[in-house]
């Protein structure tokens, strides 16, 4: 009986802990999302890690190909954001300020125009707001590098550390 319990409970995890041609469910989502973007024929496919845009917090990248040309990139990322009541001391790395991740996707066309963006998981309580289609969509059709809080972004109260920091990560994906 031992045996059969843990056979079952062996075969059990074993199915759970792989998923369908060891794909996981982000590459899934940057497949379909680009596809909607670049068009039905789209194939996202994994760079090398070499080829990765110099952005701190890069967890893997996608080119994305469509009848043989490069059509645009993914980047699935990861910002920091501070918790409640540590913000102000946010910008001083000397000092010892508990942080939270927000994970997101990025794509990108081939002259580095944000094309979307979507915020995968926001783990923080506070600032949750910048994962709104609305504050999203700002960015879209144009080229990160300058984008300013309050001037073409606008800010949102309540999350004003998370808007900046968002702000930040995706400057930094411009061309160098």
């Amino acid at each position: 009986m031992k045996y059969i319990f843990l056979s079952l409970f062996i075969s059990f995890t074993v199915s759970f802990s792989f998923n369908d041609s060891g794909i996981s469910s982000i590459d899934k989502k940057v497949e379909r999302r680009a596809q909607k973007i670049f068009g039905k024929n789209s194939v996202a496919t994994k760079i090398k890690h070499s080829d990765l845009i110099e952005v701190k917090g890069i967890i893997v990248g996608y080119e994305i190909m469509k009848d043989g040309n490069v059509t645009g990139r993914a980047y699935h990322g990861i910002t920091e954001v501070c918790y409640f009541g540590g913000c102000s001391a946010y910008t001083d790395v000397s000092k010892n300020v508990s942080r939270e991740e927000v994970k997101y996707l990025i794509y990108l066309d081939e002259n580095t125009t944000v094309k979307f963006i979507d915020i995968v998981d926001f783990e923080s309580s506070y600032g949750y707001e910048i994962a709104a289609k609305w504050w999203l969509q700002q960015f879209y059709d144009k080229k990160p590098g300058n984008f300013v809080v309050g001037y073409d972004i606008d800010g949102i109260s309540g999350a004003t550390v998370s808007c900046q920091q968002m702000v930040a990560t995706i400057n930094n994906f411009q061309l160098k």
